[in-house]
């Protein structure tokens, strides 16, 4: 899950501008058991995750042809043009901090079969008001389950069969525990989460 600096500086310079339209979709129907009690449940699981977050000084801005020129902690310049579909630009001013902050996390339940296996996903986003400065908030969830078709306990595979019918084997990070009580048959619920949240801020003097 681990995103290159390129890819980060990408998403702040496309998202943080840009108008990206508001929609909320609605969530999928959570399993009778839960991914997100992984953790205390009384079922094999785990949640892993990771916060990257990244910070960049606004060094220059030409507002008449809407090109931003911003400086990262290793004091490289990154160049930006903003599009016709870019709202708020006339907010930045040089000095501003662009602040992201990205999170993955995969969030795993094992427990007994409880229907078929299935998928369903919700994205939530929200920008920053008109006159404020620019920023957004944008959240993904994504919820399937498989059903476990076949279990190497000595070397941590096992063999998932998904929502379509098709079988993917894979190999169980550590993070998931009592693997040793997974058995063929079980139903796998897993619940993928990926937050995005970035803001400009004026440095205090």
């Amino acid at each position: 899950m681990k995103k290159t600096y390129a890819t980060l500086m990408a998403i702040t310079l496309m998202a943080v501008l840009s108008a990206c339209a508001t929609a909320k979709q609605e969530a999928p129907a959570a399993p009778e058991v839960s991914v997100a009690a992984a953790k205390s449940a009384d079922q094999p699981g785990g949640i892993v995750g990771q916060k990257v977050v990244t910070r960049v000084i606004v060094d220059s801005i030409d507002y008449k042809e809407r090109t931003a020129v911003l400086r990262d902690s290793e004091n490289k310049l990154h160049y930006f043009k903003a599009g016709p579909e870019i709202r708020n630009f006339p907010q930045l001013k040089v000095g501003d901090e662009v602040i992201t902050e990205q999170t993955e996390s995969v969030a795993i339940l094992v427990d007994k079969p409880q229907g078929k296996p299935a998928g369903g996903g919700a994205q939530v986003a929200k920008r920053a008001p008109l006159g404020a400065k620019p920023g957004m908030e944008a959240l993904n969830v994504y919820e399937v389950t498989a059903t476990v078709e076949k279990i190497d306990y000595k070397n941590r595979m096992i063999t998932l069969k998904g929502p379509e019918g098709k079988f993917i084997t894979t190999q169980v990070d550590p993070s998931l525990t009592r693997f040793n009580e997974v058995k063929k048959g079980d139903m796998i619920y897993m619940q993928f989460t990926e937050g995005l949240a970035i803001r400009v801020e004026t440095p205090q003097k």
